[in-house]
C-alpha cells in the first residue's frame, strides 16, 4: 500500500509534468486519505479552470478551519472565475471580517465592487487602500475613476490631477482626466491631452473614440467625422464608432446618412410566447438585493436598477434559457441580412462567441425615464418589458436617435419610436442611440434589458 507521503510525492509529480489528469486523480486521494492539500489542490484547479471544483476544495478546507481568513480569500477568487459574485462578495467580507486590512483582499473586493457597478462601496475600499498604503498610486487613480464614473467630474479631475503630480505619466489616467474635462466642459485641456493621446496610440479605439467625442463638443465635425470612421473601419464592433458616425450625420441634418445608419428594420421585434411565469420574476426583480435608486453613473432617472443578474440562480435560470433562445433566434433572423452587397457596417462586427449581461430597471410614476445613451460593451441589445406599466398617451415609450444630453445638440429629424407592451423583447444594435419618455403611471414600469457581448 503506498504511504501518504509517497502519495503526494507522485501527485506532485504529475503536475509538475503537466499530466493534469493525473494530478487531479492523486490529489482526490490525498483529500480521501485526508491529507491537508486542499490549498495545493484548489490552486492547481483554478489555474486549468475548474473554479467550481476549486471552491468545493476550499468549502472543504474551511470546515476544520472556519476562522482563516486566506480560505476565504481564496473560495472567493474561485467563486468570481465562476461568475458567482454575490458569494464571491461575502467570501471577501467574511475575509475582511477577520483581517481587516489585508490589502490584497481589499483591493480585489474594491475591484469587484467597481465591476458590479456598487460604486460607493468600491470608492470607500480604495479610500481605505490608499490610507493604509499611502504610496499606492493605483488606489488613488482609481479613486478618481470611479469619481468620473459617478458623473462627479470635479472631485475626479481633482485626484486625477493628483496623481499625474505624484506618480508617472499614465496613459490611463490622462484619458480618465481629460475625460473629466470634457464633461465639464472644459475642451480647452480635453481636447490638446486627447490629442497627445492619439499621436502616441494611432491604433487605440478608445483613444480615438474619446477624441472624436470632445471633437463633436467642440462642433469639429468633420476631424470626428474621419476619427470615427478609422475606428469603424480598423473594428467594425466598436460601438463608439459607429454611433459617433450617426450623431455626426444627424447634427450636419443629413437624414438619408443618417437612416442607413440607424436604421429602423435592425429594431427587431419578439416575445416571450408566455414561457415565463411574470408575476414571480416581478417579485425577484422588486425584491433584488442591489436595486438601487438612481444608480451613479447610469442613465436611469426616477427609478431604479439593479447590478448585473446572476443568470446561473435558480431564481433567474428560466429568464435565462428564455433569453438565450431568443438571441439565437435574432441572429438567424439577422444573417441573411449581414450577408447582403448593401450590408450594414455593424454586421462586421458579429461575434462568433458571447455572453449575456442583464440587469433590470424599475420606472415610478414620478416622471421615471432613462436618458439618452448606447451599450458600448454589447453588439446586439435588448430589452423584456416584464411589465409595461399603465402609461399615459406618449409616456413609456423607447425612442431611438437622440444624442448624448451633454453634447448640447438638437433632436434629429429623423427619430423613431416604439411603444412597449408586456411580454415584449425588442432587439436592437448596441450602437443604437436610445432613451424613453417620462412615465408618470400608476404602477411599477419593470424592463430588463440585456446584451449580446462578444467573447474573444
Amino acid at each position: 500500500m503506498t504511504s501518504p507521503e509517497a502519495l503526494l510525492a507522485a501527485t506532485r509529480q504529475q503536475a509538475q509534468r503537466g499530466n493534469l489528469a493525473g494530478a487531479i486523480a492523486g490529489y482526490e486521494s490525498c483529500l480521501q486519505q485526508q491529507l491537508p492539500v486542499h490549498q495545493e489542490y484548489a490552486g492547481l484547479l483554478y489555474q486549468h479552470g475548474h473554479s467550481s471544483r476549486a471552491a468545493q476544495v476550499i468549502t472543504a478546507a474551511l470546515e476544520t478551519a472556519p476562522e482563516d481568513a486566506h480560505l476565504y480569500f481564496l473560495r472567493a477568487l474561485a467563486l468570481i472565475a465562476g461568475r458567482q459574485s454575490t458569494a464571491a462578495l461575502a467570501d471577501l467580507d467574511t475575509s475582511l471580517q477577520i483581517s481587516p486590512d489585508n490589502l490584497a483582499v481589499l483591493r480585489q473586493r474594491a475591484t469587484l465592487l467597481a465591476q458590479l457597478d456598487l460604486l460607493d462601496a468600491a470608492l470607500a475600499d480604495f479610500q481605505k487602500i490608499h490610507q493604509l498604503a499611502p504610496h499606492d498610486g493605483d488606489a488613488l487613480g482609481n479613486c478618481g475613476i470611479i469619481h468620473l464614473r459617478r458623473n462627479e467630474y470635479t472631485q475626479a479631475a481633482g485626484l486625477l490631477e493628483l496623481y499625474l503630480q505624484r506618480y508617472a505619466r499614465n496613459p490611463q489616467i490622462v484619458r480618465s482626466l481629460a475625460n473629466a474635462y470634457r464633461s465639464m466642459g472644459n475642451l480647452e485641456r480635453a481636447l490638446p491631452m486627447l490629442a497627445g493621446l492619439d499621436a502616441q496610440f494611432p491604433q487605440v479605439d478608445a483613444v480615438q473614440t474619446d477624441y472624436a467625442l470632445a471633437l463633436l463638443a467642440a462642433r469639429q465635425f468633420d476631424q470626428a467625422q474621419h476619427l470615427y470612421q478609422t475606428v469603424a473601419k480598423r473594428s467594425p464592433g466598436d460601438q463608439w464608432a459607429l454611433s459617433g458616425l450617426y450623431i455626426v450625420s444627424a447634427a450636419r441634418c443629413d437624414t438619408s446618412a443618417a437612416r442607413r445608419l440607424m436604421p429602423p428594420d435592425l429594431v427587431l421585434p419578439a416575445d416571450d410566447g408566455n414561457l415565463l411565469d411574470r408575476d414571480v420574476l416581478k417579485t425577484q426583480i422588486l425584491s433584488h438585493p442591489r436595486l438601487r435608486w438612481e444608480p451613479a453613473g447610469k442613465s436611469t432617472t426616477g427609478g431604479q436598477q439593479t447590478t448585473l443578474l446572476e443568470l446561473d440562480t435558480t431564481a433567474f435560470k428560466p429568464l435565462s434559457t428564455l433569453l438565450h433562445q431568443r438571441v439565437e433566434q435574432a441572429f438567424s433572423t439577422f444573417d441573411p441580412l449581414a450577408s447582403e452587397g448593401t450590408a450594414h457596417p455593424w454586421f462586421g462586427g458579429r461575434p462568433a462567441k458571447w455572453k449575456l449581461q442583464v440587469w433590470a430597471t424599475v420606472l415610478h410614476g414620478e416622471g421615471g425615464h432613462q436618458r439618452p445613451h448606447i451599450h458600448p460593451a454589447g453588439w446586439l441589445s435588448g430589452v423584456y418589458y416584464l411589465d409595461s406599466g399603465d402609461p399615459h398617451p406618449g409616456e413609456g415609450m423607447l425612442v431611438f436617435g437622440h444624442p448624448p444630453d451633454e453634447l448640447q445638440l438638437p433632436a434629429p429629424q429623423d427619430d423613431f419610436s416604439h411603444q412597449p407592451r408586456s411580454g415584449q423583447l425588442l432587439f436592437f444594435p448596441s450602437f443604437f442611440l436610445h432613451h424613453t419618455t417620462p412615465y408618470t403611471g400608476s404602477t411599477a414600469r419593470i424592463s430588463i434589458a440585456f446584451d449580446v457581448v462578444p467573447v474573444s
